[in-house]
């Protein structure tokens, strides 16, 4: 057993305490904090920190294994190039996508993460998280915009989970966003999803985003086209709020990424949802 004490203890539920004691039991758990209002007496069995102690800090999206491409080089602007450059550079060598991740999860642990939700399209970086002192919540992410394709990325995704499992990884299966999602595959992510604690996807990061879901036009139908990813009948839900209210499984947390071009009156219909953040 080991006792901590520190100028400040923020515990996240009231305000921080003054010189306060964290007691852990011998397998590093918090099993009591004791506020002394101030008036810490010296004892040989506190060890006292001259500065504050925190809860561990939450990493609520992460993309581990794309660790190797942490320098930008998409110069273009708009979503349609970064995807286009994603892509381009997702494949690299597999000792420096190792190292990248085997650095990023270290980094992160230095910088005090103790929880992460990881986006997964691939089993590379679950020997790591077997390993890393962080806990990892690995979400296995779906896409694809063409619903004749709808089955078999439901196929891929659930051997990926598959894979998961074998290797002890909590999991669960998340559509990528709105915009890249087909209605077809988004019934069987559905399916797949009535039990998730969590699901996450990317929400209104750009503007191009509504033009193609509400009309089919703009870069991203473009950058589909010119890609062949698209099929013959373009399908997808016609708004971001009918992803929310009508695809995503109502069960368990959900995490809307970036959200920077969000507008006002869907905020209260996104929350009507509940468990949202």
């Amino acid at each position: 057993m080991r006792k901590f004490s520190a100028q400040y203890i923020f515990t996240n539920t009231g305000k921080p305490l003054k010189r306060g004691i964290v007691t852990l039991d011998t397998e590093g758990r918090i099993i009591k904090v004791e506020d002394t209002q101030g008036e810490l007496r010296e004892s040989a069995s506190v060890e006292f920190r001259n500065g504050i102690i925190i809860p561990g800090f939450v990493n609520c999206h992460c993309h581990l294994e794309l660790s190797h491409m942490e320098k930008p080089s998409v110069e273009s602007p708009g979503l349609a190039s970064f995807i286009t450059g994603i892509n381009a550079r997702r494949q690299s060598e597999e000792p420096l996508r190792q190292n990248a991740m085997i650095l990023a999860d270290r980094m992160m642990y230095d910088e005090g993460i103790v929880l992460c939700a990881d986006i997964c399209n691939t089993p590379d970086s679950f020997s790591i998280k077997k390993q890393s002192r962080i806990k990892y919540i690995s979400l296995l992410e779906v896409f694809g915009v063409n619903p004749d394709n709808a089955a078999r990325r439901m196929t891929e995704i659930l051997k990926l989970a598959a894979e998961a499992t074998g290797e002890g990884i909590p999991w669960s299966i998340v559509p990528h966003s709105a915009y890249s999602v087909s209605k077809t595959l988004f019934s069987l992510i559905r399916e797949h999803t009535t039990d998730n604690n969590i699901t996450s996807i990317h929400f209104m990061e750009s503007e191009s985003e509504i033009s193609f879901l509400e009309n089919h036009a703009g870069p991203l139908m473009d950058s589909y086209s010119n890609s062949g990813f698209m099929g013959e009948a373009p399908e997808s839900a016609p708004s971001h709020i009918s992803v929310i209210t009508d695809e995503i499984t109502p069960s368990g947390n959900l995490i809307l990424v970036h959200n920077t071009f969000v507008r006002e009156e869907m905020i209260p219909v996104v929350n009507s949802r509940q468990r949202v953040s």
